[in-house]
C-alpha cells in the first residue's frame, strides 16, 4: 500500500509539474489571461449566487418551522375548543333532560 501511494504521489508530482508547464506557456497569451479572468468573475458570481440561494433557503426553513408551529398551537387551540363544545353540549344535555323531568 505504501509503495502504491508513492507511486501516486510521483504521478500526482509529475502531472503538477506538466500543468505549471502548461500554465507558464499560456503565460505568453494574453487571451488566456483574459480567458481565466473571465472564468475567476464567472466562478465569483456562481459562489455569490450559491451563498444568496443558501440565505434565502435558510429563511424560508425558519419560516416554515415558525407557520409548523404556529400550526401545531392552533390544532391544539382547535382540539380545546372541541373538548369545551362537547362539554357544553353535555351539559345542555343533562339540563334539558333535569328541565323534562321537573315538568
Amino acid at each position: 500500500q505504501q509503495e502504491q501511494q508513492e507511486q501516486e504521489r510521483a504521478a500526482w508530482a509529475q502531472e503538477r509539474a506538466r500543468l505549471l508547464q502548461e500554465l507558464d506557456a499560456s503565460k505568453a497569451h494574453p487571451e488566456v489571461d483574459t480567458f481565466l479572468e473571465q472564468l475567476r468573475e464567472i466562478e465569483d458570481m456562481q459562489a455569490q449566487q450559491a451563498q444568496d440561494h443558501q440565505v434565502q433557503l435558510e429563511a424560508a426553513d425558519q419560516a416554515l418551522r415558525r407557520q409548523q408551529q404556529e400550526n401545531a398551537v392552533l390544532q391544539q387551540n382547535l382540539s380545546d375548543l372541541g373538548q369545551e363544545v362537547a362539554a357544553v353540549k353535555r351539559e345542555n344535555a343533562r339540563l334539558l333532560e333535569q328541565q323534562q323531568q321537573q315538568q
